[in-house]
């Protein structure tokens, strides 16, 4: 059905964000504190995500083609234009950065609308909605599921979520842990409670 299409693709769009994040090494500069390196490079590196270029955009709205099938084409759902309203408001702002040897732990607050919520307020009221809409066709059903999703994301609020990274160090460059935790973290700020 659509929902565990539209679920595929939100998780195919969160993958390719969590690399994005998470892919990147924090490299040191002679005279900068650990700390004042790893701000430097969260910042340099989140701008990917804040401030998207077209080529981001579209690897992101492919991912999400990808995750989806035919589906966004059915609905009539151009995957740039969500991509687009989904990362709208991103935001972030690091915390304490805790260093230990060669490894440190950085608290942050990232700001995002949250997909998981956002579906869940679409698919309580779609049923009810579309049964009122008094449809004659499959066509026009999953029309109206692709406008009332975009509705819903583009009038999403972005929420607040504190969240701990961990980053460790390797020679004289700071590298963001690729474990689950990590994408966790991410996960959590971005689509946030998912139990369709």
């Amino acid at each position: 059905m659509v929902t565990t299409k539209m679920k595929r693709a939100w998780f195919a769009l969160i993958a390719i964000v969590a690399a994005l994040a998470l892919g990147f090494t924090l490299s040191g500069c002679a005279g900068e504190s650990d700390e004042e390196l790893i701000t430097k490079a969260i910042d340099n590196e989140m701008s990917i995500i804040v401030e998207p270029d077209d080529e981001t955009i579209q690897m992101l709205a492919d991912e999400a083609t990808a995750g989806a099938g035919s589906t966004f084409e059915t609905m009539g759902i151009d995957s740039a234009e969500l991509v687009k309203s989904w990362i709208d408001g991103f935001g972030y702002s690091i915390g304490t950065i805790t260093v230990d040897g060669d490894t440190a732990t950085v608290e942050m607050t990232i700001t995002s609308k949250q997909l998981g919520p956002v579906m869940m307020d679409w698919q309580a009221n779609f049923e009810e909605n579309a049964t009122s809409q008094g449809f004659t066709s499959m066509d026009e059903i999953y029309a109206y599921a692709g406008e009332t999703i975009m509705d819903e994301l583009n009038n999403a609020s972005p929420v607040e979520t504190s969240v701990e990274v961990a980053v460790n160090k390797d020679g004289n460059d700071w590298v963001f842990d690729q474990g689950a935790g990590n994408q966790t973290a991410l996960m959590d700020a971005m689509i946030g409670d998912y139990s369709l």
